[in-house]
C-alpha cells in the first residue's frame, strides 16, 4: 500500500494558519476543510475547486453554501452526491451546505449503458 501525500496549496496554508491563530486567542474557527473526492470516472467543481485540475479539498467559512457541478467523462453518466457517505442529490448541479471540518463530499459516476 503505498502512502498518499495530501500537498496544501499556499492558500490552504494561509487559511490553516489564521483560522489556528484566531482558535489559539479563544475564537471559534473560521475556515473548515473539505475533502473533493469522485468515485468512477467523472469531475466536478465546488466553487473555484476543479477535481479534474487536481484540486481535491476547499475552506469555507463555518455556515457557507457551496454550489456543485458535476461533469461525467465521456461515455459516463453523473450518478448522485454523497456527504459523509450519505446520499444529498441526484442532480448535477447542487448546492449544499456542509458543516464539519473534514468533512467529505464525493461525485458518484457510472458508465452509460
Amino acid at each position: 500500500m503505498e502512502n498518499e501525500m495530501n500537498v496544501l496549496t499556499e492558500e490552504e496554508i494561509k487559511q490553516f494558519v489564521e483560522g489556528y491563530g484566531e482558535r489559539k486567542e479563544g475564537g471559534r474557527p473560521i475556515r473548515i476543510r473539505i475533502i473533493l473526492a469522485t468515485e468512477g470516472l467523472g469531475s466536478f467543481t465546488a466553487l473555484s475547486c476543479n477535481t479534474a485540475k487536481g484540486c481535491r479539498s476547499i475552506w469555507i467559512s463555518p455556515g457557507s453554501r457551496v454550489p456543485l457541478r458535476a461533469k461525467p467523462a465521456s461515455g459516463h453518466k453523473f450518478s448522485y452526491w454523497d456527504y459523509n457517505d450519505n446520499y444529498m442529490s441526484s442532480e448535477p448541479n447542487y448546492t449544499c451546505n456542509p458543516h464539519g471540518a473534514g468533512s467529505t463530499i464525493t461525485a458518484h459516476f457510472d458508465p452509460e449503458e
